[in-house]
């Protein structure tokens, strides 16, 4: 599942850690790796933080309808298989309406009928 995203809150503007070209209005795109109702795995090239708060858009291609969630960086490293980006990072959802959650996880679920369990 693509989608993109935006920084809405850095930890730290002091921080040595994230990209310095990266300010908080520029979006980037990310890939889900997976899906759960707490947060999700996702990789992404730019580089943020821990703790950083973003906010994850998807546009559902059969309904044309966007999802926005906000999440909270809660742990990040380098990929080894950079082709689906440069970082891994796992995301915590930031108290999302229970509606936005579903529609989530129904168009996960739609571009993965068959999950691992």
């Amino acid at each position: 599942m693509k989608g993109t995203a935006e920084v809405l809150y850095r930890r730290s503007l002091a921080t040595a850690y994230g990209d310095p070209s990266l300010k908080g209005s520029d979006r980037f795109m990310l890939e889900t790796i997976n899906i759960s109702e707490g947060g999700l795995m996702v990789s992404f090239t730019p580089e943020v933080s821990e703790g950083d708060i973003i906010r994850l858009t998807f546009v559902r291609p059969d309904t044309r309808t966007t999802i926005e969630i906000e999440a909270q960086i809660q742990w990040m490293r380098k990929n080894q298989a950079p082709i689906m980006g440069k970082f891994l990072a796992g995301l915590m959802f930031r108290t999302p309406p229970k509606g936005m959650l579903d529609d989530l996880v129904a168009y996960a679920v739609s571009q993965n009928p068959n999950p691992v369990s």
